[in-house]
């Protein structure tokens, strides 16, 4: 297996005449339309492989090609936040890693997959059902109904009726993992994903209670069986190839031998889930003391131009008639912002009347903090860089330089 790896938003150089085919293939061309990845041909036969604000792993081939985030700690702090929107699901095959992290990913993807599945695309078909009752609510059987009434059953009759039933094999395979999910985070820090699961698992009442259950190699093959079908719908076959690969993760957390790939690859921006990580930690750590928030009121830039041109910061502090302003920037910062960033963060201040502001972003290695002073605006702004190794004590530290009421950091050892 060749592995390569490019940085989140950097270009890695790889040479080979099969890098051709690869680049052409329906799977890489899936990507590239996603703007996950992109190729160029270069100089004595290399290619540059370029990545966007994504990170994930896709097989091609022998070829294992990896997104790695350019903030280390910044996928397993920001994975703890993810939301259905986070993520995109692509055509390329992704190795299973049998990780704390990744596996919770993917299980997170499987139950946002199976809610929009339950809510407009659920697959059911007729069905033919042998029944008896005091009344024929169906079709007369008349050999059956003889036969009660020749055991004596004379207030009975015999029918069959035909219903819409959702006892397939495609839903008897999501509702195995839904079960692995449950059966696998019942207890411990991620329980809620137990109760997701539980909750989902009652929009799949005749797979319930199936005459024809799965068990978990016939599951994962029926689920893979509906994900490469090319006339399904996109919410079927998303929840098909998920489906299949918390079946095959499953497999490995009970050290049974395993071959092969999960059927799609899975790829999270950061970017945009740098924000919600900043704004949910300010508020757990100003929690009774301020109110914490997005921009739920955007007033305009222009009094005159109130239709646009809105101001529009990530967090949003009030505190004692004060409003503070931070802006969450998931970019490398060499020392000083940038002068775009800082433009912006004035605007939003001068809009929101905010006395104190700040530019928050991510660092690799240590706490980082500048002061910028007073601009002419009359808002004292800060610059800083938390690591996410020590999240919460180095935001602690950003909002008791800004004056937010915070209780005094513990040290980071602690």
């Amino acid at each position: 297996m060749t592995k390569v790896a490019v940085r989140e938003r950097g270009i890695a150089i790889v040479k080979g005449a099969f890098w051709k085919d690869i680049f052409l293939s329906p799977e890489f061309q899936d990507l590239a339309d996603r703007k996950i990845l992109w190729a160029r041909f270069g100089k004595h036969e290399s290619w540059t492989i370029g990545a966007g604000g994504y990170v994930g792993r896709a097989l091609f081939g022998e070829v294992e090609l990896e997104i790695r985030e350019k903030v280390a700690g910044a996928f397993v702090a920001m994975a703890q936040v993810l939301t259905p929107r986070a993520f995109i699901l692509a055509r390329a095959q992704s190795p299973l890693i049998f990780d704390e992290v990744p596996h919770t990913v993917l299980v997170r993807m499987f139950l946002a997959a199976t809610r929009t599945y339950l809510s407009g695309a659920k697959q059911v078909e007729y069905q033919n059902f042998e029944e008896t009752g005091a009344y024929a609510a169906g079709r007369l059987n008349v050999p059956r109904t003889a036969a009660l009434r020749a055991r004596g059953t004379r207030h009975k009759v015999a029918f069959r009726r035909t219903l819409l039933s959702d006892d397939i094999p495609l839903n008897r395979a999501i509702y195995l993992a839904l079960a692995n999910v449950i059966a696998g985070f019942g207890s411990g820090p991620l329980r809620e994903l137990v109760t997701n699961a539980l909750t989902l698992r009652a929009g799949f009442a005749e797979s319930s209670h199936s005459k024809t259950p799965l068990n978990r190699v016939e599951a994962i093959a029926v689920a893979l069986d509906e994900a490469a079908q090319p006339d399904r719908r996109r919410e079927v076959s998303e929840v098909a190839a998920l489906a299949a690969a918390v079946l095959q993760a499953a497999t490995l957390s009970e050290d049974r031998p395993h071959q092969g790939a999960a059927p799609r690859s899975w790829f999270l921006n950061l970017e945009n889930l740098f924000e919600r990580v900043v704004r949910e930690c300010v508020a757990r750590l100003l929690i009774g003391k301020a109110h914490v928030s997005g921009p739920i009121e955007r007033p305009p830039l222009f009094p005159n131009i109130s239709n646009r041109f809105r101001a529009n910061p990530d967090i949003v502090v009030r505190c004692a008639g004060e409003t503070w302003i931070l802006d969450a920037k998931y970019k490398d910062l060499d020392g000083w912002p940038s002068t775009s960033d800082v433009h912006e963060l004035l605007a939003h201040s001068a809009s929101f009347n905010a006395a104190k502001a700040a530019l928050v972003y991510p660092s690799g290695t240590s706490f980082f903090v500048r002061s910028l002073g007073k601009a002419k605006t009359g808002c004292e702004v800060w610059v800083f860089a938390v690591p996410f190794a020590e999240l919460s004590y180095a935001i602690s530290q950003a909002l008791q330089q800004l004056g937010l009421p915070v209780a005094p950091p513990l040290p980071a050892a602690a």
